[in-house]
C-alpha cells in the first residue's frame, strides 16, 4: 500500500495532523497522530489541493514547501529555509476526520 493511500485510509489530510510516522520492520507505516488541539498547519496530501502548488505567492499566508513540508508565513516568493526549494502550496489546518 503506498504512503499516501495509507494516510487517506487513516483519515489524514495533511502533514500537520501527524506527530510521528514509523516504518515498521514488516514494511508497514504506522502513524501517531495529534489530538485535535495539537494539529498544526501542514502540507495537503490529496491531489485536489496539492496540485495548486506554485512558485508564485499570490497573497500573504501560511504555505507548505512541496519538497520537505516546512510551513512558513510568506508574503512573497522565497526559498524554503529547510531545503532551499521554491515551490509552495497553501497550508491547511483541518482537524482529522474520525
Amino acid at each position: 500500500m503506498n504512503f499516501l493511500l495509507k494516510c487517506g485510509v487513516q483519515g489524514i489530510e495533511h502533514v500537520g495532523q501527524v506527530r510521528t510516522a514509523l516504518l515498521e520492520t514488516n514494511g508497514q507505516v504506522s502513524f501517531l497522530l495529534f489530538e485535535d488541539e495539537g494539529v498544526k498547519p501542514g502540507l495537503p496530501i490529496y491531489p485536489k489541493l496539492y496540485n495548486k502548488k506554485s512558485k508564485a505567492i499570490a497573497e500573504p499566508g501560511l504555505y507548505a514547501c512541496t519538497h520537505c513540508a516546512e510551513v512558513l508565513q510568506l508574503a512573497h516568493q522565497q526559498a524554503c529555509s529547510r531545503c532551499n526549494q521554491e515551490e509552495w502550496v497553501a497550508a491547511i489546518s483541518d482537524k482529522r476526520v474520525k
